[in-house]
């Protein structure tokens, strides 16, 4: 018999085909076809880089290219559960079982000082019923990790709790993979029951207060707890976070947004262990902090009101945003107010607007996290939009109110990504950022983000090329307006947009050029 041959029923072993047990042998095909045969059929399975072969009691084989399988399945179809794991199959069982770990067992029979490269055994384990190298976790074991008697354990951690798993054990050879039975278990509750998880109260459309308590009988040297929230069903660490600092407390939760669902829950780390309480969910009321008052269209004032009412926050900036998109946000052009009266109203200028339809509506920046109010338009008309001086110098103003308003994100694009900033220790108020930066700053920015969102950059470009296309248009009709007035404004215009293309080059390298409106 050949070296590979001999592999190959070792692996037959260790997977446990066992001809008189009723199973089958799955041939799993790269183009999504399968082959089956019961194994009591068959005597031996041989296979090579090349080839696979079956070779049946009755002297009959069956050959498989290599090239067309993607892997091999053991299937057991007898209902009896033997969790006994001498008995040489792949898959034992889960021992250990917490609600954030499991130990898997597996048994390979006379593998044990094969294993290397191109000979592996392991788990692969999912919360998808039927676990494989596509959509489970693989992990690998050691030749150190399996026994005398070719028992082997792994530990997996991380796992949700009061959750199903399935897993199975593999084999992995010249590029196939044989796969055991499957088996399952179910993680802890996650009511661990010293931590307690309290009602929310206090519930805005940006905050709300949620207590809990750790209550430990058990001597411990290290304990950290708070609330962990998310809008998942099963918040963890990994979502959003909260540190408290005594065993029983009462939080603010900041920075939601209006209308959502949250859920909650008290977590404690109890010597490295990480434990969690009850799961608890609230709602934020709808988003209505701030009503959009009417343009006057001779001043171009908006007068606004703030109907925050209660809750918590650290910072509250008021203001107005405009633009010609039909929902405008504090990426396009604002205005900002530093003055509320006595009826919570402020009133902001908008500057100069040139012929066209323009959209606006207040908004409160709420520790940092914008709500708008409902949108309203203002039209401006002219028989000859480009008739005087005024009509550029509303959309140069623009320009630059624009430009202005983007300064923080061109920072974070370049400047922020330079060895000229170093992060600090985290304000726990405004953590999200703290950590937005850092992946920043270690180069692991994701284009999903929306402080990468350049479509504020192209509308400086579109002020700068309006100014730059009607400007002679405007020269020859207003008489008033120099050619000394119009070559300042040109330049001022090119500068500006040159500068907004060396951010957008310097930050994403290849990006759309035009100097059309």
């Amino acid at each position: 018999m050949k070296v590979k041959t001999i592999i190959a029923t070792i692996l037959l072993i260790a997977a446990g085909i066992q001809m008189a047990k009723a199973q089958k042998v799955v041939l799993n095909m790269i183009n999504n076809q399968s082959a089956e045969y019961n194994t009591a059929q068959i005597d031996s399975l041989a296979f090579t880089k090349q080839k696979v072969s079956l070779h049946f009691v009755n002297k009959h084989v069956a050959e498989y290219s290599a090239q067309q399988l993607d892997s091999i399945t053991f299937v057991q179809t007898d209902s009896s559960e033997n969790e006994d794991v001498t008995d040489p199959s792949v898959t034992g069982g889960a021992i250990d079982i917490t609600n954030m770990s499991a130990t898997l067992v597996g048994y390979a029979s006379s593998i044990r000082d094969n294993l290397s490269n191109d000979l592996r055994v392991g788990f692969i384990y999912s919360l998808d019923g039927t676990p494989n190298k596509n959509n489970g976790i693989q992990v690998d074991v050691s030749a150190n990790e399996v026994a005398e008697d070719g028992r082997y354990f792994k530990t997996i951690t991380n796992l949700l709790s009061d959750a199903t798993y399935y897993f199975r054990s593999f084999v992995y050879q010249s590029g196939l993979w044989f796969y055991g039975k499957i088996k399952s278990f179910v993680t802890d509750s996650s009511d661990a029951n010293f931590c307690n998880t309290g009602v929310a109260t206090s519930i805005t459309c940006f905050s709300a207060k949620v207590s809990g308590c750790v209550d430990i009988q058990s001597p411990y040297s290290t304990l950290e707890c708070g609330i962990c929230y998310g809008t998942g069903i099963k918040p963890t660490l990994n979502d959003n976070m909260v540190p408290a600092t005594s065993n029983e407390f009462a939080l603010q939760l900041r920075r939601l947004l209006g209308s959502t669902i949250y859920y909650y829950r008290t977590y404690a780390i109890v010597d490295g262990q990480i434990y969690y309480g009850t799961v608890r969910t609230f709602r934020t009321l709808d988003d209505n902090v701030v009503e959009t008052g009417t343009i006057d269209e001779e001043t171009l004032a908006v007068t606004s009101r703030l109907t925050i009412g209660g809750g918590a926050y650290s910072s509250l900036v008021l203001g107005v945003c405009y633009g010609t998109t039909e929902q405008p946000t504090i990426s396009n052009m604002t205005v900002t107010s530093d003055e509320v009266d006595d009826e919570n109203r402020y009133t902001v200028n908008l500057p100069p607007l040139g012929y066209g339809v323009y959209y606006y509506r207040a908004y409160v920046l709420i520790d940092g996290v914008p709500h708008y109010g409902v949108v309203k338009r203002i039209v401006r008309n002219s028989l000859n939009p480009w008739e005087d001086m005024n009509d550029l110098e509303g959309i140069r103003y623009g320009a630059y109110r624009q430009m202005a308003s983007t300064i923080s994100k061109l920072a974070l694009w370049g400047d922020l990504r330079s060895d000229s900033y170093v992060p600090n220790s985290a304000i726990q108020s405004d953590i999200s950022t703290h950590n937005l930066y850092l992946e920043i700053i270690s180069g692991m920015p994701d284009s999903s983000m929306n402080v990468f969102d350049w479509a504020g950059v192209y509308t400086t470009i579109n002020y700068c090329n309006k100014v730059l296309q009607h400007g002679p248009e405007v020269l020859a009709k207003d008489k008033q307006f120099t050619t000394g007035e119009w070559t300042q404004m040109r330049a001022e215009m090119i500068a500006l947009r040159a500068l907004n293309y060396f951010y957008l080059i310097r930050a994403f390298k290849d990006v759309p050029y035009t100097t059309k409106v």
